[in-house]
Formats: C-alpha cells, structure tokens, sequence
C-alpha cells in the first residue's frame, strides 16, 4: 500500500527509482511469485507508466524492468525486437546479451551471433563485458559443432563398415540341386561348399 500510495502521489524527478525499489520489495517479499505477489502486473503497470520518456531509454534501471517484463512473456523475443526498434537500451550490452541467450537457447545460433554483432557495431556499454559473452558463444558453438561432426562422423563411418562388409544371413533357405528332382543338399563338405 505504501508503494502504490508512493506511486500515486509521487511528484519528484525520478519515478523509474519508485518502481524500482517496488519490484525490488516485491522479489523479495515474494520470491516464489505466484498471485500473491502479482510480479508480472507490477512490471507491466511499470513498464506502461514509463512508456515515452525518452530519458529512460538509455538508463540500465529502465532497460533492467523491460528484460524482468520479458521473463514473465510467452514470447520474449518479440519484446527484444520491440525495444530495439524503439531505441530503448540499444546503448547497453545487457539488452544483446540477453537476446542472444533467448536466441541461442532455442538452437538459432546464426541468428544470436548477429545480434552480438549488432551490439559490437553499436558499441553497448560496457563493451569488453558484451566481448567476453560474444567469445564465450562463439566458444560453446564451436564445442557443439565439433561435438556434432564427430558424432556424425563415427555414424558414417559404421554405415561404411556395415556396407563394405557382407552380411551372412542365418538360416537362410538352402538352394537345391538336381534337374528333375530339387533337392537341397545336407551335407555342405568338398564340392557341395563351393
């Protein structure tokens, strides 16, 4: 109650810093989440109030609320798109790193390398920091990818040898010999084995 009275009546310079410290208390007051503390309405209800002031668009605090919103979304990626297209937090490298990580999670590792790209042409602060996770992808990818060619290649190599190798059938039927009578030989010894 005292946060939305806060709210309500704020009449200061800085009412990203009321919502700020109202998330805060409500993480930790209620960290399971659930409906008792309604962290998704709170984010939501921030994230629209603040919606246009353009001076938040580079503050990590603002940008810090979006990725927190987009936690609780269905689809984050959509919300990625969004605030980039917006200008909001494209100055700072949390915002590519987080979706990158969306991206990769979901396998499209092209796709999260140009959005680190993206965030190095742009130059996100703070920059090594968006570096040493744009190495550090680069490093899993390339674990998995030589992961993937050995496995693939230990699989050809098998189908070779299966293929290179004559299989002997057991049991087979027996192919007989004569003209008028077909009869399938008992005995396989001497000229019978050729």
């Amino acid at each position: 109650r005292e946060f939305e009275a806060e709210i309500r009546f704020y009449s200061g310079d800085d009412p990203l810093d009321v919502w700020e410290r109202y998330i805060k208390w409500t993480e930790q007051t209620f960290p399971g989440g659930g409906k008792d503390g309604n962290l998704t309405a709170v984010l939501e209800r921030a994230v629209r109030a603040l919606h246009g002031q353009q001076r938040y668009y580079k503050d990590p605090r603002y940008l810090n609320l979006w990725l927190k919103f987009g936690d609780c979304c269905n689809e984050p990626l959509d919300l990625y798109s969004y605030l980039c297209s917006q200008e909001i937090g494209t100055t700072l490298a949390l915002l590519y790193i987080t979706w990158a990580e969306a991206l990769e999670a979901r396998g499209s590792f092209r796709k999260a390398d140009l959005i680190f790209q993206e965030g190095l042409q742009r130059k996100a602060e703070p920059l090594d920091k968006l570096q040493a996770h744009h190495k550090q992808f680069q490093a899993r990818v390339s674990r998995q990818t030589l992961l993937a060619l050995e496995e693939n290649a230990d699989g050809d190599n098998m189908g070779l040898l299966e293929i290179a190798e004559p299989q002997r059938s057991s049991l087979a039927d027996l192919k007989g010999r004569g003209k008028k009578k077909v009869r399938a030989p008992i005995s396989r010894v001497g000229d019978a084995v050729k």
